[in-house]
């Protein structure tokens, strides 16, 4: 609640109903092997996802990109940032501005950085692309 109250006031704070789902338990979207644990872990991070693609006009982030935790929302996150660091820096090179502060987040300026962050907080898993 405390969190809902930070991002959208104090209005969230009352809320009028409360609604939960156990996803596991509806027929149309779970099956019994969703209950069974995997037999192998799938691998995050692969290299070709965290490089540019399409000649430097193309860059992927969401948790599954990431060499760490993939599948999480830190991991999104993190991803997020890694992207946009990519594009910023690809930016900066090409003398069209860049990233002031060599770190993502944390009240960065950049406005590139802000909406990649919002971003990759919202939804976890973002596709980002920089404008030639």
């Amino acid at each position: 609640m405390a969190q809902l109250g930070r991002l959208f006031g104090p209005a969230a704070l009352l809320p009028r109903s409360y609604e939960e789902v156990d996803w596991t338990r509806e027929r149309l979207s779970s099956t019994a092997q969703d209950e069974a644990p995997p037999k192998v872990l799938p691998a995050y991070g692969h290299p070709l996802l965290r490089d540019p693609a399409l000649d430097g006009r193309l860059f992927w982030a969401g948790a599954e990109t990431s060499p760490l935790e993939g599948g999480l929302l830190g991991s999104a996150v993190q991803s997020g940032e890694h992207a946009a660091r990519l594009v910023l820096t690809r930016r900066a090179a090409e003398g069209r501005g860049g990233c002031r502060s060599g770190r993502a987040g944390g009240g960065h300026s950049h406005p590139a950085m802000r909406v990649m962050r919002a971003a990759t907080l919202s939804k976890g898993s973002q596709l980002v692309t920089s404008r030639r």
